[in-house]
């Protein structure tokens, strides 16, 4: 038997995940990448060791058989298979083989320590911030599993309150252009910016004043993902006719989540991430969906005054 195989699927990992298995393999295991070339080129220039073998898996013709016969064949020597989330495992069930839960990945801290004046005011003019306004992260891992609206809709209430604040988000979170639409007509378009740097938090996280992380969105909405993944996959997922698993029902990702964190950033969170040992940082803000609830501590933390009743 060889060191474990790890598996990971396109619609379970943005590059979080992948920078995350990028830094921390080094052990000779195999990867077992689910998802088209872009995956794969993404492990490698997040730094993937030559020690670890890459296998990736996209499309054959034929179906589920024979990408089921690679997935046994890249994981014939091990004794299990440690998934990188919910889709990757019930993947790798379906194949017959020993799927259990990999342990959490980690941040790097050092990636979002102390920066410059200088680098924090030039991130900031590159993402529309200006001085005296609080810029809020909104991405996910990966980002097409989660919905714009319901932030831009809290930021849009704590802004009555005299808030400053502005969402830079993610231009693959589902429902961009409905949450634009609708700033439009309210005249405050310039609440929401829109910037590829935020999928890689700690490219950005040093010049902004908090994160928002929020649950992921049912499974209607997360099929806008599926332009992610080659079409041999798609009889895998839960919205194809002939699927008969289940995935397990694990939360989302909390990598962004624990990037803020390392960033010292106060970070909402909602109450479906799983934080671990990072659960009872001061700088978690959890929320549910009351958006009330939810606008009045972004508020708080941007600024605006709440009246007492």
């Amino acid at each position: 038997m060889t060191a474990v195989v790890h598996a990971v699927c396109a619609l379970d990992a943005g590059p979080s995940t992948l920078e995350a298995l990028g830094r921390s393999l080094r052990d000779g295991s195999t990867l077992l990448a689910l998802g088209p070339q872009p995956m794969a080129e993404a492990l490698a220039s997040y730094g993937l060791s030559d020690e670890v073998q890459l296998v990736r898996i996209g499309s054959v013709a034929g179906g589920f058989r024979p990408v089921a016969h690679l997935v046994r064949a890249a994981a014939a020597n091990a004794a299990e298979v440690a998934c990188h989330g919910a889709h990757a495992f019930s993947v790798i069930a379906a194949c017959g083989l020993h799927a259990r839960r990999a342990e959490p990945l980690a941040v790097d801290p050092s990636r979002v320590g102390s920066w410059s004046e200088e680098r924090r005011s030039r991130v900031r003019a590159a993402l529309g911030l200006r001085a005296g306004v609080h810029g809020i992260l909104l991405a996910g891992d990966p980002s097409a599993r989660i919905d714009a609206r319901f932030a831009v809709r809290a930021a849009a209430m704590a802004r009555l309150t005299g808030a400053r604040l502005r969402l830079v988000a993610s231009p693959s979170v589902v429902g961009l252009e409905k949450a634009r639409g609708w700033l439009g007509k309210l005249g405050a378009s310039d609440l929401l910016a829109v910037s590829e740097l935020v999928d890689e938090p700690w490219r950005v996280l040093g010049a902004l004043d908090a994160a928002f992380v929020d649950r992921q969105s049912p499974v209607v909405a997360a099929t806008r993902g599926i332009s992610l993944v080659d079409r041999a996959l798609l009889p895998w997922g839960p919205w194809s006719a002939d699927w008969r698993g289940t995935p397990p029902e694990w939360g989302p990702s909390s990598l962004v989540a624990r990037w803020s964190l390392a960033a010292g950033l106060p970070t909402f969170v909602h109450t479906e991430h799983d934080l671990g040992d990072a659960a009872d940082s001061p700088l978690v803000r959890r929320f549910g969906d009351d958006i009330a609830e939810f606008a009045e501590q972004l508020a708080k933390v941007a600024g605006g005054v709440i009246s007492q009743p």
